[in-house]
């Protein structure tokens, strides 16, 4: 049978030993691509969500900072690294992340964007969610925050994840800069 040849399990072993020995090399695009796919893990389904959600994913990180075929790439990595070990996929993350508490927190933005964009969160979602809160050292935001927050997207203070993830993108932060086209300017979807 094809794939079942000793050549076949060398390179499966020898794929799976460099996953785990690069499971804590990457920057903060990286950790949030990893962050995002297992906090969705759960969810395992291939809708269109989820593709919006891939979409979303690689808008957050910037289209013209990251090819469509490296985009593609390191979302296979990181789910990979996942399946091969959860537990230390999630593990490593912290080392994945800047010391500047500004990045992390816009990092953590990006990610509850995302996850709060497809509505109610199922359980185990909202678990992870909270996981994931504690790894980027954020708890969720202040009143102050959530009211600066909505004032950027031009949002009442108490707008939702859903109608915050919906809203046009036109302020630039430390870390999505240089990732956004032009002020105002609509991007044309890859």
């Amino acid at each position: 049978r094809p794939g079942l040849s000793p050549d076949h399990a060398r390179f499966v072993a020898l794929a799976t030993e460099r996953l785990r020995a690069a499971m804590a090399t990457g920057d903060v695009h990286t950790a949030v691509i990893r962050a995002l796919i297992w906090v969705r893990l759960p969810t395992a389904n291939a809708d269109e969500r989820a593709f919006a959600i891939i979409r979303r994913i690689r808008t957050a990180v910037g289209r013209e900072k990251l090819p469509l075929a490296e985009f593609k790439r390191i979302v296979r990595h990181q789910f990979f690294m996942l399946l091969i070990d959860e537990a230390r996929a999630i593990e490593t993350l912290p080392a994945m992340l800047p010391d500047d508490p500004a990045v992390r927190a816009e990092a953590l933005a990006v990610l509850r964007s995302i996850v709060e964009a497809t509505g109610d969160l199922p359980p185990e979602v909202a678990r992870r969610m909270g996981e994931l809160e504690r790894i980027f050292g954020s708890q969720p935001p202040a009143l102050r925050d959530e009211t600066l927050s909505a004032e950027r997207y031009g949002l009442p203070p108490g707008a939702t994840g859903a109608e915050r993830a919906a809203a046009p993108r036109t302020g630039r932060s430390a870390w999505a800069a240089g990732s956004r086209g032009q002020k105002g300017r609509p991007q044309r979807p890859s």
